[in-house]
C-alpha cells in the first residue's frame, strides 16, 4: 500500500515539474516578446518591409501634388480604422510647418465617411492628403500611423511609428504660437 502512495507522489511531483517548466517557458516567451524593439524604441511591429535607403517609387510624381523640390518630405500613413490615428489628427491644427519641409499624408482607404475626419483637418492646413491603397501597398506599410522621412532624392532615410507630431520638431514641425 505504501508503494502505491510513493508512486502517486512521484507522479504528482513529475506533473508539477512539467507545469513549472511550461510556466517558465511561457514567462520567457512573454519577456522575449516585450523586449523586442526597433532601434527607435518601438515595440516589435513590422511597420514596413521597405528598407531604409530604398528609393520611393512614386517620389518624382509628388511635385504634382504640392511637393516643394529639394527639401525632405515626411509622409504620414493613416488608416480610417485606426483609433490612434484619429487621436493624432487634431494635432495637425496645432502645428506650423517649416518652408524647408514637405509634409503629406497617405490613407489606405478612400471611403468618404471614413476619411472625412482626416481630410477636413488636413485641408485647413494645406497638407496634401492622398488616398491610395496602391501607394500604401507599394511601400509595404503594415502598421498605422507610420511615418517615412524621405530625402530630396527620394530615398527613405527614416521610418517609424507616429507617437506625436512633436517628434518631428527637428525637421521643422512645431506647435503654433498662441496669439497674445
Amino acid at each position: 500500500m505504501n508503494e502505491v502512495w510513493i508512486v502517486g507522489y512521484i507522479i504528482l511531483a513529475g506533473i508539477q515539474l512539467i507545469e513549472l517548466f511550461l510556466l517558465y517557458k511561457l514567462i520567457n516567451y512573454v519577456k522575449q516578446l516585450s523586449n523586442r524593439s526597433f532601434s527607435n524604441g518601438n515595440r516589435d511591429v513590422v511597420i514596413s518591409e521597405l528598407e531604409v535607403g530604398s528609393k520611393i517609387s512614386f517620389y518624382e510624381e509628388l511635385p504634382e501634388i504640392g511637393r516643394k523640390k529639394n527639401v525632405p518630405t515626411i509622409i504620414i500613413f493613416f488608416s480610417p480604422n485606426c483609433s490612434y490615428c484619429k487621436n493624432i489628427i487634431p494635432q495637425f491644427n496645432e502645428i506650423e510647418i517649416s518652408p524647408d519641409l514637405n509634409l503629406l499624408t497617405l490613407s489606405s482607404d478612400g471611403d468618404p465617411n471614413s476619411i472625412s475626419v482626416y481630410s477636413e483637418s488636413l485641408k485647413e492646413n494645406n497638407i496634401p492628403f492622398i488616398v491610395s491603397n496602391d501607394m500604401v501597398q507599394s511601400l509595404k506599410v503594415k502598421a498605422f500611423p507610420t511615418y517615412f522621412i524621405v530625402d530630396n532624392n527620394g530615398k527613405l532615410v527614416e521610418k517609424g511609428i507616429v507617437k506625436d507630431l512633436s517628434q518631428f520638431a527637428k525637421y521643422g514641425i512645431k506647435k503654433k504660437q498662441a496669439l497674445a
